[in-house]
């Protein structure tokens, strides 16, 4: 079964243009912290890469429940909220993520087959998803 709302499954898709997220990770003096980012999804899972060096990285070590913000760059008020939390971190599957990746978002880093050495995969299993539509 789909944790993805009914309606909103044109914004996970890899094939839709303009669509990213919006990451909230908490720090460990638990502050929030908002960072855009790329991302691939399927029914269950939302997949991102960072840098090992970057705040992402650091917060989600110390707290790895997360919330995402999945909207349209020329429609943000169509929108699906995730909660969730980061199960795994890796850089196994890095060339099919890269390949993927770059198709959705054009203009990107040339995929590559490794993952460069400062970069992992991040897996977001998805608890809980609520669309909102105000348009």
């Amino acid at each position: 079964m789909s944790a993805i709302p009914s309606g909103y499954e044109d914004l996970f898709s890899d094939d839709s243009q303009n669509t990213f997220a919006v990451i909230a990770t908490i720090t460990p003096n638990e502050i929030p912290v908002t960072t855009p980012i790329w991302f691939l999804a399927n029914e269950q899972t939302i997949v991102f890469s960072a840098s090992l060096n970057s705040i992402k990285y650091h917060n989600i070590q110390h707290n790895p429940n997360v919330s995402l913000c999945i909207l349209k760059e020329d429609n943000h008020v169509r929108y699906v909220e995730i909660r969730g939390k980061v199960t795994n971190i890796t850089r196994e599957g890095w060339g099919d993520f890269s390949h993927r990746i770059k198709r959705k978002y054009p203009g990107g880093d040339e995929p590559s087959e490794t993952a460069p050495e400062n970069m992992t995969i991040f897996v977001v299993s998805i608890e809980k998803a609520f669309g909102f539509d105000y348009s």
